[in-house]
């Protein structure tokens, strides 16, 4: 009779330990993100195409660029024992079992935001007369400013 109890014991925790399921998708949402470029060259000046396409002024310049930005938010359900036990050894998981094993009878829900940019790969190009013409891509991922800082080498 004790080694049945001991049985369903085990299993009940064995059960109660994996109770933690999948991230699946949920709502999501498409807008507009914006960052202003700030260029600036070394030495000052130089003559600025923002994805082939000609700068009104010389460098330094800020140039205002939108692009789309998705945030989806993905849920799952979690236990206390299964966020114990992450980081944790084997040895560590085996001498902790009775403590996670009943934390992971209580459940929580989890989110997570993941963010997706498109459209926002741009190449900058600078010109001046007496240096090498440069070339430098960037990718913009949802910050306030992005500062490029380039410097100008002098042709031979």
């Amino acid at each position: 009779m004790r080694t049945a109890q001991l049985v369903a014991l085990a299993g009940v925790a064995a059960m109660a330990a994996g109770c933690q399921s999948q991230w699946v998708g949920g709502m999501t949402r498409t807008d507009i993100a914006r960052t202003d470029v700030i260029i600036k060259t070394t030495p000052p000046g130089a003559l600025i195409f923002f994805n082939d396409k000609k700068q009104s002024a010389p460098a330094p310049i800020r140039i205002p660029v939108e692009y789309t930005h998705v945030v989806t938010v993905y849920d799952r359900q979690n236990n206390y024992g299964a966020h114990m036990r992450e980081g944790m050894s084997t040895v560590v998981t085996v001498l902790t079992f009775p403590v996670w094993a009943v934390a992971s009878l209580f459940h929580y829900d989890e989110q997570m935001l993941r963010h997706e940019y498109g459209g926002n790969t741009h190449t900058i190009t600078t010109y001046l007369a007496g240096y090498d013409d440069t070339a430098q891509t960037i990718t913009l991922e949802g910050e306030a400013d992005h500062p490029v800082d380039i410097t100008l080498v002098r042709s031979k």
